[in-house]
């Protein structure tokens, strides 16, 4: 290269190196910060007795910051809600207390400290002291489980009130609360010695109270009378909407007469008080909290009726009121039809709901079909395959299909390998593309209450094949009587239950994953209870197989359940 070239060569080059070295680049820091804030020194100190201040403050080895104190601090027992707290730097301070005399104190700051890099929260971070000459030293420790999945509640809120209190978990907050760590495990210390009833809720909106309607809930069925340490308490949770059951309302509502109600509604009774014979359309709607009546009195001013109706915890209302309806011009509700959990099983039986948002007046029961192939169908038969809800908002269809009609591929499918055929089990391949039956239901099938009519609903179905399902079996070892078997599914949806025998078989279970839990009726009723916090009746025990079981198609799974 020349010296012409190479100087040539360097005047291209250098603007290249100069906008390199002049593009900003990020800097390179130092290791992550993984070092949560350590106290160095607090005010009161440790186990402080005679403490007369209205003030803690603290200060820590870095610079610190608070996060939601107002939630991550738990006091106990409980002190004024209108403290003040103020950081700077590497201290804290809360004042304002108006702290009683001679009693111990243990304030939890759980994440409420952190630093300012990392949001690292300092670890056990607790101010412990006493007003008077001791510090009580009584401790709870147990765990919180919900009673129907088997698994611990995460941060749940624990609460102990002394049994002389007005107050409980469902009005007001508790003397002592505390939280439960992720894996639902809890620890009171410090703790008076007398008499109380504690609780345990999921507190999804923290604040420190249950609302039944919302958040499960759980406690303990006998006092606890503190005069030694409790170990090892164990709390089972469950959602539970306890709150008298109440009709808050009774209006016409446009075209409708409604009736409303303060929580769900699991079933009710309307007639006409006078005539037996007077059918009255309803239905349930805004969450099953509000009935619905429909205007086809219209010979009548009003019609006296007889409503009875029951909560999901079986409290009911039974009362009597007037049908009241006027005229309206307001938009009736469009007519929703919809086909739900409907499958052909093994007997080659179909099994199918349609629900509606409204009641059906009338039904043309030639519309409703099976198609086998493009000749050949299969009737419903409304008295035989159909049957209604009382309100006629539900339809139940249970047909026995024939297979036989379906005009074969005569191919045959390849035979599953490396798998163990369960006996007897021989049925329609359902890899077979003609293997099908398609369920009709054309426009007009259904008329409403209201005169819509319904949209065209078709849905296509394989006839299962037992080789391509599984079964689980075993033995139930236990001294209990009475108890029921419920398989579910992940979700803890129950998918099948067999009562008080000790040798179980779920047959015909789809391939996928499976849970198994027993209900234990310890005073034989024949249906497990979920207890009433009422009069501090505890729920019947419930065991969990800890394990999931994953079922294969063509396959049998054999699993004992030890219950002591």
């Amino acid at each position: 290269m020349t010296n012409h070239s190479f100087f040539h060569y360097l005047l291209i080059l250098l603007p290249v190196l100069a906008l390199s070295c002049a593009r900003p680049q990020s800097p390179t820091g130092g290791p992550k910060d993984e070092d949560p804030p350590e106290l160095v020194e607090a005010n009161p100190q440790k186990e402080t007795l005679l403490f007369k201040g209205d003030e803690i403050s603290m200060e820590f080895n870095e610079y610190i910051k608070l996060k939601n104190i107002k939630n991550e601090l738990t006091v106990t027992p409980k002190i004024n809600e209108d403290y003040e707290f103020q950081y700077n730097k590497k201290t804290v301070k809360l004042t304002n207390l108006q702290l009683e005399d001679s009693t111990t104190y243990t304030f939890n700051f759980g994440g409420a400290v952190t630093d300012i890099t990392e949001n690292n929260p300092a670890e056990n971070l607790l101010i412990i002291f006493s007003t008077g000459d001791f510090l009580d030293s009584l401790s709870i420790n147990g765990s919180v489980t919900d009673i129907l999945t088997g698994e611990r509640v995460e941060n749940a809120l624990l609460a102990i009130y002394d049994i002389n209190d007005t107050l409980d978990v469902f009005t007001g907050r508790a003397q002592y609360s505390i939280k439960a760590n992720k894996e639902g495990q809890f620890n009171f210390t410090n703790i008076k010695n007398g008499q109380y009833r504690i609780y345990a809720v999921d507190d999804q909106n923290k604040n420190f109270e249950c609302e039944p309607d919302k958040e499960s809930f759980g406690f303990l069925g006998e006092i606890i009378d503190l005069q030694q340490n409790y170990d090892s308490l164990k709390l089972y949770t469950r959602k539970r909407n306890f709150r008298s059951f109440k009709l808050t309302n009774l209006r016409t509502t446009g075209k409708y007469f409604e009736a409303r109600f303060n929580k769900y509604v699991m079933s009710y009774q309307l007639e006409a008080v006078n005539d037996s014979l007077r059918r009255l359309f309803s239905t349930l709607t805004d969450k099953n909290e509000v009935l619905r009546i429909y205007n086809n009195i219209k010979t009548l001013d009003s019609l006296q009726v007889h409503l009875t109706a029951f909560d999901t915890i079986n409290q009911s209302i039974d009362t009597l009121f007037y049908l009241k309806f006027q005229e309206s011009k307001r938009k009736s509700p469009d007519f929703n039809v919809n086909l739900r959990d409907s499958e052909i099983n093994t007997s080659a039986v179909f099994n199918g709901k349609i629900t509606f948002n409204k009641p059906v007046l009338y039904l043309n029961t030639d519309s409703l079909l099976f198609q086998y192939d493009s000749t050949t169908v299969q009737n419903i038969d409304s008295l035989t395959d159909l049957k209604w809800n009382d309100n006629r908002t539900e339809l139940t269809i249970q047909k026995q299909l024939n297979p036989d009609l379906i005009n074969k591929d005569t191919t045959t499918a390849p035979k599953p390998t490396n798998q163990r055929r369960i006996p007897g089990k021989e049925s329609f391949d359902a890899k077979n593309p003609n293997n099908k039956v398609t369920l009709l239901i054309p426009d007009n099938t259904f008329i409403s209450i209201e005169m819509d009519s319904s949209a065209q609903i078709t849905e296509e179905y394989n006839f299962t094949s037992s080789a391509n399902l599984g079964i689980i079996m075993g033995e139930v070892f236990t001294d209990f009587p009475a108890f029921i078997i419920q398989l579910t599914n992940t979700n803890f949806e129950v998918q099948a239950e067999i009562i008080n025998k000790k040798k179980y078989k779920f047959n015909d279970l789809k391939p996928g994953d499976y849970k198994i839990r027993v209900l234990i009726d310890t005073n034989q009723n024949g249906q497990w209870d979920p207890g009433d916090v009422s009069d501090f009746i505890e729920p019947e025990p419930v065991y969990h197989l800890n394990k999931t079981l994953t079922v294969r198609p063509n396959w049998e799974l054999n699993e004992n359940i030890n219950i002591e």
